[in-house]
C-alpha cells in the first residue's frame, strides 16, 4: 500500500532526510565558525586595548622619569657642568622616546621594533638583556617605606601586587 503523505500532510522525497541532516550539519558548522570568529575578534580587540593601555602607562611613567632627570640635571649643573649636560641629554632622549610612544600606534611600534631587530640583531639582543636585568632588579628591590605592596606614583594610586 503506497503511502503518499505522512502525518503532517506531505511525504519527504526519497533521500530527503539525509539531505536535511547534511544541511543541518552545515548550518551548525557555519554557526560554530561564526561564533569562533566572533570570540577571536573580541579577544584580539581586548588584547589590543590592553596593550594600548600598557603603552600609555609606560609613556606616562617615562614622562615622570624625564621630569626627575631634568631636575637632577639642573641640580648637577650647579656642581659639574659636563655631568649636568650629560644627564640633560639623557633626559631629552627619554623625552623623545616618551613622545614617540604617545604618538605612535601599536602596529607602527611593532613594525619599527621588528625592523630595528632585523637591522641590528646584536644591539637589539643586548638592549633586551639590559632591559631584562633592569626590570628584574626593579622588581626585586624592596619598596620604599610606606609603599609596600604598591606600584605607582602614590600609595593607593598604583596597582596592588
Amino acid at each position: 500500500m503506497p503511502h503518499t503523505s505522512d502525518e503532517f500532510g506531505s511525504r519527504p522525497p526519497p533521500g530527503g532526510g539525509a539531505e536535511s541532516v547534511r544541511q543541518s550539519a552545515r548550518d551548525v558548522a557555519e554557526s560554530a565558525r561564526a561564533a569562533g570568529e566572533h570570540v577571536a575578534g573580541t579577544a584580539g580587540a581586548e588584547a589590543r586595548s590592553a596593550a594600548e593601555s600598557g603603552k600609555e602607562i609606560v609613556a606616562s611613567r617615562l614622562d615622570n622619569i624625564v621630569a626627575a632627570l631634568r631636575a637632577s640635571a639642573d641640580e648637577l649643573q650647579h656642581r659639574d657642568d659636563r655631568l649636568g649636560e650629560g644627564v640633560q641629554r639623557i633626559a631629552e632622549q627619554a623625552r623623545s622616546v616618551a613622545r614617540h610612544l604617545h604618538d605612535q600606534d601599536l602596529e607602527g611600534l611593532s613594525r619599527e621594533l621588528s625592523s630595528f631587530a632585523r637591522d641590528n640583531p646584536g644591539v637589539f639582543l643586548g638592549g633586551a638583556a639590559v632591559l631584562g636585568f633592569a626590570l628584574a632588579r626593579l622588581t626585586m628591590a624592596p619598596p620604599p617605606p610606606g609603599r609596600e605592596g604598591y606600584i605607582g606614583e602614590e600609595a593607593g594610586e598604583g596597582d596592588r601586587l
